[in-house]
């Protein structure tokens, strides 16, 4: 899983045109990821990604996934757990630059082509 994220963070910067920022990548539990929720949002639920951004020129953020969330939403979805875990990468990476859901919307095929994880 590290090189797929790793490949996603890369690509995502490069496709964005902008100097890549060091930013966290943590896969948790549906406890874990509840109990995240419930402090940080309110929201006693479990998610399949949080995204947390930093104040700081040195650190973008930290972006957390939910792995047992993410292996239902692949199968549910039908397509591979990695593309599945590159989405959710792009997603809360795109939160930690600030973006919301509907700018979010046109960035993510091209992006996930651009780093290999098509739709199957």
């Amino acid at each position: 899983m590290i090189e797929l994220v790793e490949k996603v963070i890369e690509t995502t910067f490069s496709h964005l045109d902008m100097r890549p920022t060091p930013l966290d990548v943590t896969f948790v539990s549906k406890g874990e990821i509840r109990a995240l929720n419930k402090r940080h949002r309110g929201i006693s639920k479990a998610t399949d990604v949080l995204s947390f951004p930093l104040e700081e020129e040195l650190h973008l953020g930290d972006v957390v996934i939910c792995i047992e969330i993410a292996t239902a939403q692949a199968k549910e979805y039908g397509h591979s757990l990695e593309r599945e875990i590159a989405f959710l990468t792009l997603h809360g990476i795109l939160h930690l630059l600030g973006y919301d859901h509907d700018a979010m919307e046109p960035l993510y095929e091209p992006i996930l082509t651009k780093a290999g994880y098509t739709r199957d």
